[in-house]
């Protein structure tokens, strides 16, 4: 019996579903970022928006080759906000909140506080209208941190995975900490709920 190793059809109908997911979950657009070379053979980074019936809207040049997205989400002025991950040729690594209007035009600016701006990300969730939260590990623990659109810290708890092969990972609107033991091959994946405070 022929087995199907990957089913090209199968891969494409999930892909399409989940980019109409994300134009649903961003009003009718699609936000996508790019990694390209311009004329002059320069490395570059923009974020594109895309309308549901494939127009191009807007593109903000993020300039620096170095930026990461880390995340995005929805804004009170119709476009979105933007947290960033940089590490300029200072060698000094930074976590900014970028908000763009409707149009892709910078409202504000701000670099987020009280955080280790290196730490390795996961992910970023809207949490309030004014307020979003980011996911990430740092010294051997998941943190979970919550901002303010000017980059204030307004909380942060943490649950200390030190020693374990770790990773974070967002599956059906929970997020869960994957533990592994490679000498007891064991595998676990746990709510994150249950270990934070």
């Amino acid at each position: 019996m022929n087995r199907i190793g990957f089913d090209n059809s199968q891969y494409v109908k999930l892909q399409s579903q989940n980019i109409r997911d994300r134009i649903s979950k961003f009003g009718g657009k699609l936000y996508l970022e790019a990694h390209y070379q311009d004329s002059d053979g320069q490395p570059r980074i923009s974020q594109f928006c895309i309308d549901a019936d494939g127009t191009f809207l807007w593109e903000y040049p993020l300039n620096d080759p170095t930026t990461l997205v880390k995340g995005k989400y929805e804004n009170e002025y119709g476009g979105i906000n933007l947290l960033v991950q940089t590490s300029p040729e200072s060698d000094e690594w930074k976590l900014e909140l970028i908000i763009l209007d409707a149009n892709g035009k910078e409202v504000d600016r701000s670099l987020l506080e009280g955080i280790n701006p290196t730490m390795p990300i996961y992910f970023v969730e809207q949490d309030k209208t004014d307020a979003f939260r980011i996911w990430g590990s740092n010294d051997g623990k998941i943190i979970s941190a919550l901002f303010d659109v000017h980059g204030q810290k307004l909380e942060e708890s943490s649950a200390d995975v030190y020693g374990m092969g770790t990773c974070v990972r967002y599956i059906n609107n929970q997020i869960y900490v994957c533990i592994t033991d490679m000498e007891k091959e064991h595998f676990e994946l746990i709510p994150l709920t249950n270990l934070l405070p």
